[in-house]
C-alpha cells in the first residue's frame, strides 16, 4: 500500500484542527482469559447476509460527534452487505465482500466509510487480528487489537465488491472470522487510531458463518468530541468455538459456570466480559454476553445480552485522557428474531458511570422495515446500582 500525498495533507490538516491527545498518564492491564482450542474446519467460504440488517444505535459516537442514524435510509446500499466469500489462492486469503448498490458510488462520497474483517485464529472467541481499509478506501493494513500494523495487505475494488487479502502464513489454515462494513454520514466524523491512516466510524453491518451465536464488537475509546479516538478493538463470540474447557463459576450467577473473555484493570477498577449460561428468559442454548464491573468494594453486573442471537457493541470510554475508563456502554440489538413477540426490533442501551457507581437502561423499539424509533422507554426510576446477579439485569420483557 502507499501512500497518497492527499491522504497526507487530509491527515495532518485533522491533527491540526483536532489537536492530539497526550500520552495516557495510567496504563491499564488487559488479558484474554477464554482457552483456545486447535481446529481442524477450514473457514466457511460463502455467506449469504440479509438486507437493511442494519445497527443504527451508537450512543458513543452520537454524543462524541452529535449524529444520530435515525433510520435504515441514512445507511448506503454500497455498505450493506449482502454476501462474503473467503478463498485461499496463491498463499494469500481472500475476503470478498460483496454489496447491495454499486462501489463507485460510496467512492464518490465525502462520508468516511469502511470494510474490514475481524479474525479470530485460536478459537477462543477473541479476534487477534483486524483487516480493514484505511481513509476513503485508498488501501488496506492488517493490525492487532491495539493497531499495531503487521502488515500492509492487498485492496481490490470491483463495481459492487471489495476484496481484502492478507497472507496465509499470518493468518493460518483455520480461524473464525466476521467481517463488516462501517460508515458514518458525515464528513470529518470519524475515530482517530495510533496509525494515521487508519480510521475508525461505526459498523452498521456484520456478516459471519455462523449466526446462531451472538457476537459483540469492542472498542476502548479516549477523549471525547473530535480529539476522541479508538485504541483498542476487538470482537468477540459467545459461546467460544467448540465449546473449549475454562469454564469457571459465574459471580452471583445461579445458573452455573461461564466463560470469562476478558478482564481490564485500571487501578481500583475492573471490567469484565463474561460468556454466562442462560438465566431466565427464553430457553437459550448458548449462553449470553455479561458486562461485570468492580470500583473499590462496589461491584456488579450492568449489561447483558438478552437476545437468543443478538449483536452486541460495547465501548469504555475514558473521558478525561488519564488512562482510566469513566463509562461502560453496552448496546445490543435482536437482529431481528423479535425475542420477546411485540412486532419491534429490540435494542437495550446499558450505560454505566464509574463515578456514580449507577447504570442508566434504555429500551428502543424500531420498525422492522424502515427503521425508525416507535418507541424510547427509559428504565422506571432511573439509574441503578449494578446488579448482584446476572439474570437480574433488565431485559425488554
Amino acid at each position: 500500500m502507499k501512500r497518497t500525498s492527499k491522504l497526507a495533507i487530509l491527515l495532518m490538516s485533522c491533527l491540526l484542527l483536532n489537536g492530539c491527545i497526550g500520552q495516557q498518564e495510567q496504563e491499564c492491564s488487559s488479558k484474554i482469559v477464554a482457552p483456545g482450542k486447535p481446529a481442524e474446519t477450514s473457514p466457511v467460504r460463502l455467506v449469504e447476509d440479509p438486507l437493511k440488517d442494519f445497527t443504527l444505535d451508537h450512543p458513543p459516537f452520537e454524543r462524541n460527534f452529535d449524529i444520530v442514524y435515525m433510520d435504515f435510509s441514512v445507511i448506503p446500499a454500497a455498505v450493506d452487505i449482502v454476501e462474503v466469500t473467503v478463498e485461499l489462492s496463491n498463499d494469500l486469503w481472500h475476503f470478498r465482500i460483496t454489496t447491495a448498490d454499486k462501489m463507485d458510488l460510496l467512492l464518490d462520497k465525502k462520508e468516511p466509510s469502511q470494510f474490514g474483517v475481524f479474525v479470530d485464529t485460536d478459537f477462543n472467541g477473541v479476534s487477534d487480528f483486524l483487516l480493514a481499509t484505511t481513509i476513503q478506501l485508498k488501501g488496506g493494513v492488517l493490525v492487532t487489537p491495539d493497531f499495531e500494523l503487521v502488515e500492509e495487505i492487498g485492496l481490490s475494488i470491483e463495481e459492487n465488491s471489495i476484496t481484502l487479502s492478507a497472507l496465509a502464513e499470518t493468518l493460518g489454515d483455520h480461524f473464525e472470522w466476521v467481517a463488516y462494513s462501517a460508515y458514518s454520514p458525515r464528513e470529518g466524523a470519524y475515530y482517530r487510531t495510533r496509525l494515521e491512516a487508519l480510521f475508525v466510524v461505526p459498523e452498521v453491518d456484520l456478516a459471519y458463518a455462523d449466526s446462531e451465536r451472538p457476537v459483540l464488537v469492542t472498542h476502548s475509546l479516549s477523549g471525547t468530541g473530535q480529539q476522541c479516538q479508538v485504541i483498542e478493538t476487538e470482537i468477540f463470540s459467545c459461546p467460544p468455538p467448540d465449546d473449549p474447557p475454562g469454564r469457571q463459576n459465574v459471580p452471583g450467577s445461579t445458573c452455573g459456570e461461564g466463560w470469562m473473555l476478558r478482564q481490564k484493570r485500571c487501578g481500583d477498577r475492573k471490567i469484565e466480559l463474561w460468556c454466562n449460561c442462560s438465566s431466565g428468559g427464553p430457553p437459550w442454548t448458548g449462553g449470553f454476553f455479561g458486562k461485570r464491573v468492580e470500583k473499590g468494594p462496589n461491584s456488579g453486573w450492568v449489561a447483558i445480552c438478552p437476545f437468543e442471537r443478538g449483536e452486541n457493541d460495547q465501548s469504555d470510554e475514558d473521558v478525561d485522557g488519564d488512562g482510566i475508563p469513566d463509562k461502560v456502554v453496552h448496546t445490543v440489538i435482536d437482529r431481528g428474531y423479535d425475542d420477546d413477540v411485540d412486532g419491534f426490533l429490540d435494542v437495550m442501551i446499558y450505560e454505566y458511570d464509574f463515578g456514580t457507581n449507577m447504570v442508566t437502561i434504555t429500551n428502543i423499539e424500531r420498525d422492522y422495515s424502515t427503521g425508525d424509533v416507535v418507541n424510547t422507554k427509559p428504565w422506571p426510576g432511573g439509574p441503578v446500582p449494578p446488579y448482584s446477579n446476572p439474570g437480574d439485569v433488565p431485559r425488554p420483557w
